[in-house]
């Protein structure tokens, strides 16, 4: 039978960063394809559609910022929460 994983809040943080990234990995083509459609929206040229564009570009480029710090954010804390007791620092320590 195979080794099992200890299951401890490193465990639990490790799942939730995959799930993060998984998520990252998904949201960047949708971003993607939903500023291909405002740009042809942009194209086609009526007002409306233009109103229509501008708006899909700024709420997608918001949108990602927000996703992008989220990101961040949630990377540096769950580093800072699950740190590595055996790696050492450059003075070795």
């Amino acid at each position: 039978s195979g080794r099992q994983q200890k299951c401890d809040f490193a465990a639990l943080m490790r799942t939730i960063n995959k799930l993060i990234n998984w998520m990252f990995y998904i949201a960047i083509p949708a971003a993607a394809v939903l500023f291909a459609y405002a740009g042809l929206l942009y194209i086609r040229g009526t007002s409306s559609s233009r109103t229509t564009a501008n708006k899909i570009f700024t709420s997608v480029g918001i949108g990602f910022i927000i996703m992008l710090v989220a990101w961040i954010g949630v990377r540096q804390a769950v580093d800072w929460l699950v740190e590595d007791k055996s790696a050492t620092t450059f003075l070795g320590n």
